[in-house]
């Protein structure tokens, strides 16, 4: 049976704590960008559909190009950034399960820490 000193405990605890808000952060953002994502949407086309069947004349064709325009800011949201958060989401679950292979390894405990360090700095 290994026994794991005390220090190598708190920064086993410490790491995985650190990487579990790491991945927790990740998740809301990916979410919070679908919310939005599909708010746009539904906005932009009801605009389209309430120009359309209400609205008739040059009126309907202002708002349709409002609705439009709703649509197409989309556009401005980076879905490079989208599959970032799911990479870094599986990226952190792989680290995830290194904390816990070398749980007992201060050594890499020590770089573990190191890595979620620059993790943050990072992303500030």
């Amino acid at each position: 049976m290994v026994t794991i000193e005390k220090g190598n405990l708190d920064m086993y605890q410490n790491n995985l704590t650190i990487l579990n808000e790491l991945i927790k952060t990740q998740q809301n953002s990916f979410k919070q960008f679908i919310a939005y994502t599909i708010c746009i949407l539904i906005v932009g086309f009801s605009i389209l559909i309430i120009s359309q069947t209400i609205i008739s004349g040059s009126t309907a064709r202002t708002i349709a190009a409002s609705g439009g325009t709703f649509i197409t800011s989309l556009s401005g949201f980076s879905l490079k950034e989208f599959f970032n958060k799911k990479g870094n989401i599986k990226t952190y679950n792989t680290l995830r399960l290194n904390i816990e292979i070398n749980k007992d390894n201060e050594k890499e405990q020590q770089d573990i820490k190191s890595l979620l360090q620059t993790i943050i700095i990072k992303n500030l």
